[in-house]
Formats: C-alpha cells, structure tokens, sequence
C-alpha cells in the first residue's frame, strides 16, 4: 500500500480521523483528527506519543489532564480558519512529527478539521 494512501479507521469512535501513514517497522503511525480525537481511549489504544494540536480554541494538556504527562505536544496557537497562515509552522511541525513518530503514533489535531 502507498504510505500516503488515506486509509479511513474501522472505529466509528474515531470519525472523523483519518490515517495517512501507516505503522513501519521503526515508525509509528501518523493520525490527523478534529477535537473528538482527544479521547484518551483512542489515544491509548492508537498507541498516540505525540501530538500536534493547532488550535487556539482547545488547550490540549488541559483536556487531556494527567495523560498529557505520557506524551509530547506542540501546541501551535492559530485559529481554525482559512484566513490563518499555517504554513510558517510546517517545517517545525515536520521535524516534530518525525522525531515522534520514533516513539509510537502522532495525532495532528485541530477543532473543526480545517487547520490540520
């Protein structure tokens, strides 16, 4: 299968994410999601280690509460439109997802779909 191939979760619990790039041998997956991804029983069972949350609007550590201990997050404060510039963060954005990658899944997050 394609690496970007966008592969949809069986999990009704888990629309609407979606899977980009799947586990390798050395890499966990790559998970994009809205704010309803922030579940701790999928964060958990998805294995997520890292997040990357681009929102304003949801403080991510706050919503998660102890479990935001147990992982990294880069928290990119811009709000969830179109008008915002998100590209100033890609290349930062990048590097973190690759390093977190090494360590299990990584869940891209934002509150309505748009950002992420």
């Amino acid at each position: 299968m394609n690496r970007l191939q966008m592969k949809r979760q069986q999990d009704p619990a888990f629309f609407p994410s979606v899977q980009i790039m799947p586990a390798i041998t050395d890499e966990g997956k790559l998970l994009i999601g809205d704010v309803h991804s922030l579940n701790l029983e999928i964060l958990q069972r998805e294995n997520v280690k890292a997040i990357v949350s681009c929102s304003k609007e949801c403080d991510c550590r706050s919503k998660l509460g102890e479990y935001a201990k147990e992982v990294r997050i880069f928290q990119i404060n811009i709000r969830d439109t179109p008008a915002d510039n998100i590209g100033k963060y890609f290349d930062d954005a990048f590097s973190f997802i690759q390093r977190g990658r090494k360590e299990g899944a990584v869940l891209v997050q934002c509150m309505a779909g748009i950002s992420r």
